[in-house]
Parts: C-alpha cells; sequence; structure tokens
C-alpha cells in the first residue's frame, strides 16, 4: 500500500504542480512539501483536510487507509496501481517517458468510457 507522501506526490504530478507551485497554494514551503512527500514530516489535521479538498479525495484515501479514491469515482492506487498498469499493459512502465504513459492512459480511459457507453445502449 502506498504511503501518504507517494500519494501526495502522485496527486501533485497530475496536476502538473511542483512542489514550490503547491506550496505556495497552501502557505507553505517547498521544504515543506518535500518533507510530507518523503514521509519525513505528517501534515497537521487541518492541512491534511485542505489537502483532501484541493485534490477532490478523502483523508483516509491520503493516509493509505483506502486503496481508492472514491470522492472521485477513480480506482488508484498509486505508484503501485501505475506500476501494475505499465507491466500488464506496457510492458512495464519504466520503458517509457511520463508524457507516454499519460497518452497510454488516456487512451485506455477513452477505451473503457466507449465501452462502458455501449454496454449502457446495449442495457436498454
Amino acid at each position: 500500500m502506498s504511503t501518504f507522501g507517494e500519494r501526495l506526490k502522485k496527486l501533485r504530478e497530475r496536476k502538473k504542480l511542483s512542489q514550490k507551485e503547491l506550496a505556495e497554494r497552501f502557505n507553505l514551503s517547498q521544504s515543506t512539501i518535500a518533507y510530507y512527500e518523503t514521509n519525513k514530516k505528517q501534515p497537521s489535521q487541518s492541512t491534511l483536510q485542505k489537502f483532501a479538498d484541493f485534490y477532490e479525495t478523502s483523508v483516509d484515501y491520503l493516509l493509505g487507509r483506502v486503496l481508492e479514491n472514491t470522492d472521485t469515482g477513480a480506482r488508484e492506487q498509486s505508484t503501485d496501481f501505475d506500476a501494475n498498469v505499465g507491466r500488464a499493459f506496457f510492458g512495464g512502465a519504466d520503458k517509457y517517458t511520463e508524457e507516454e504513459l499519460d497518452i497510454a492512459r488516456a487512451a485506455a480511459k477513452a477505451a473503457v468510457e466507449a465501452y462502458r457507453k455501449g454496454k449502457q445502449q446495449r442495457g436498454k
């Protein structure tokens, strides 16, 4: 299971924010964000709730108590999930750039959405 730091970093990267940009949004220092992401420090309860609100997720998800990001309906297992997807579909996530993996994720998401739409239409 992923740590708080791993999940925070993954969510930050998905929003394409630097540590400095995230820190500025929360009136924190860049080094504080770095400490959070490396699990050297833990945020206060109020900061944790602010992160959850900002990323539209739950505190439980951020803390690794649940594997599913239920607030957005997305099943996310942080780096573990991405690594498994990479191994299963792409022959290893380490063989591709982050941009290439983003393209593959977007294509996979579009395929799943098209499948669900077709399934829903057939069910009518």
